[in-house]
């Protein structure tokens, strides 16, 4: 026999504010439940019976919200200046057999502003991170921070400790806490020597088995951008695999004042192309983001991100096909970037990809600038040919 008691507003899309109050900090939910229960069993075997106690509240809708106003001088130089709301649905359960177990989810995290000098490296903030989940408490230390040695610069993000403390018998007695060291999600290098100049940026994301790269290197007038992302969970392969190489040359005469100012290719294994690409991401440049991007290392979340929609894991489906940019003009007018990528096996498909770029009367000073993406499909088993 299990009773339980439910609180929740008059008006479904009101909340009962649990403590604090309106306009303030406060926690509110928009569904609170208690309950207790318990049962009896007879072994007719043995000729005994056994009880079992279990009791358990939940909120669904929950909302913890920290104002500004309400804080001290203390927390307002280290919390962030609006303040801040997290959203949870997170409930307890205690049963005398089964002991303490959680439903949902909660957490709340923040970054701290410290800006300390360690000699040549530099500690930007730490991030706190407190999470409640069914496997227990989680809590995570990690850093943002950098430095310099010599012509290299390097920055790393949340790089720290993790540890979870699991509500059953272990290392703590009725507690077992682990700790282990925690990956940065994202690593950035810098490097201005002379005729070598350019930078990188790697991202992390075990917990979902997701890596990316970006390299960027300048070696006098020749430009080499590498762009890579593996993916280790994919459905029904070991992995996946996307490479972008690209290499903008000075101009070489070919003619007629065309000009190639750049070659490079693209490789995927286990990736298909999405040729459902909304319209709006072509408008917003994600076709330039595939080919010959600029300033890749500090757009690479944006590059990233039209890469993995526009090339998504698929098992046994391979993406190949080179790049180039054409110039016409000296000093180059009008600048058109193309790309040829073919997918095997069947369904085979052919994918044109292109941006034409006009500035005139020069790139430096243009009053008119004109630029055109396209993006192209002919799909043989469909047997049809879009194009935006």
């Amino acid at each position: 026999v299990f009773f339980r008691f439910v609180r929740e507003p008059v008006a479904p899309a009101q909340s009962v504010i649990l403590f604090g109050q309106e306009g303030g900090s406060r926690l509110q939910a928009q569904r609170l439940s208690f309950g207790a229960g318990g049962a009896v069993r007879w072994n007719a075997g043995t000729n005994s019976a056994n009880g079992e106690a279990e009791f358990g509240a939940k909120i669904e809708g929950g909302k913890l919200v920290i104002s500004a106003g309400s804080m001290d001088g203390f927390l307002a130089q280290i919390l962030p200046p609006d303040g801040f709301e997290v959203g949870f649905d997170f409930g307890v359960l205690y049963g005398t057999r089964a002991g303490l177990r959680f439903e949902g989810s909660a957490g709340i995290a923040t970054t701290l502003p410290l800006h300390w000098q360690l000699g040549p490296a530099t500690i930007e903030s730490l991030h706190v991170e407190l999470a409640v989940n069914p496997q227990g408490l989680a809590l995570e230390l990690s850093i943002n921070g950098g430095g310099k040695i010599g012509p290299i610069s390097a920055s790393v993000e949340r790089l720290g400790v993790k540890g979870l403390f699991a509500f059953h018998e272990g290392n703590l007695g009725p507690l077992d806490l682990s700790i282990g060291f925690k990956f940065p999600t994202g690593l950035g290098i810098a490097i201005d020597a002379g005729p070598v100049t350019g930078g990188g940026f790697i991202s992390f994301d075990p917990d979902n088995g997701r890596y990316a790269g970006i390299l960027q290197l300048k070696l006098w007038s020749i430009q080499v951008t590498a762009i890579g992302l593996l993916d280790t969970k994919v459905q029904g392969a070991l992995f996946s695999f996307l490479l972008v190489i690209a290499v903008e040359l000075p101009p070489i005469q070919l003619g007629f004042g065309f000009t190639l100012n750049g070659i490079g290719g693209l490789v995927g294994i286990h990736r298909t192309v999405n040729t459902d690409v909304r319209l709006d991401r072509v408008k917003n440049g994600a076709v330039d983001h595939i080919m010959f991007p600029e300033d890749p290392v500090r757009n690479a979340t944006q590059i990233i991100s039209d890469l993995r929609e526009i090339f998504p894991p698929a098992a046994d489906r391979y993406v190949f096909g080179p790049m180039a940019i054409l110039g016409w003009g000296t000093p180059t007018l009008v600048r058109a970037e193309i790309g040829l990528l073919l997918e095997v096996p069947a369904p085979i498909r052919i994918v044109l990809l292109g941006t034409l770029s006009i500035d005139l009367p020069a790139p430096e000073a243009a009053v008119v600038a004109i630029r055109i993406d396209v993006l192209g499909v002919l799909d043989f088993a469909e047997k049809f040919l879009d194009g935006k």
